[in-house]
């Protein structure tokens, strides 16, 4: 089936509009129409930045099970629920000391807070390119929150060095 918008390519992204409680027609696109349509990036399942996690993986830092893998500092990561937690409460400290109105919804955007976007990231729940249509009238937010994640993390991993350290000692 080619894609109802270019005609060209196959469709890889079926539509189904529901107005009012009933289904309407439904629109074909191929994936590069449909995420000039929607604003939304569709990728393969390839190469996701964060992923949930079940069996038998391990947190990377305390090896509690994990919950969620990702490689959004550029390293393969799992995380399990009391790490994410303790990532996700430096972050938050990060937002209110240095940009406290990011924790206020953000003018321009489709999500509650900057904040809860840059941690639907850490859990694979929201895509790199789908965090920047989301902020796409604030970019300056955007930026700012992948950069202060990753100072989150690196927070992170300087505290559970210094633990490891104190509890050898």
């Amino acid at each position: 089936m080619r894609c109802t918008k270019c005609h060209k390519n196959e469709a890889a992204i079926h539509f189904t509009p529901v107005l009012h409680g009933k289904p309407q027609k439904t629109v074909h696109f191929c994936k590069d129409c449909a995420s000039a349509t929607t604003g939304f990036h569709f990728r393969g399942p390839d190469k996701p930045e964060a992923w949930p996690v079940t069996g038998k993986r391990r947190c990377t830092f305390c090896g509690r099970p994990a919950r969620v893998g990702n490689t959004l500092t550029g390293r393969l990561r799992y995380w399990c629920s009391d790490c994410t937690s303790e990532l996700r409460s430096i972050f938050l400290d990060l937002c209110v000391s240095e940009r406290p109105r990011l924790t206020e919804r953000v003018e321009g955007t489709l999500i509650s807070t900057a904040s809860k976007l840059v941690l639907a990231r850490h859990s694979g729940i929201v895509d790199k390119q789908t965090a920047a249509f989301i902020v796409r009238d604030a970019p300056e937010v955007a930026t700012w929150a992948e950069a202060a994640y990753l100072r989150a993390v690196k927070v992170f991993v300087d505290r559970r060095r210094q633990h490891s350290h104190d509890k050898g000692s």
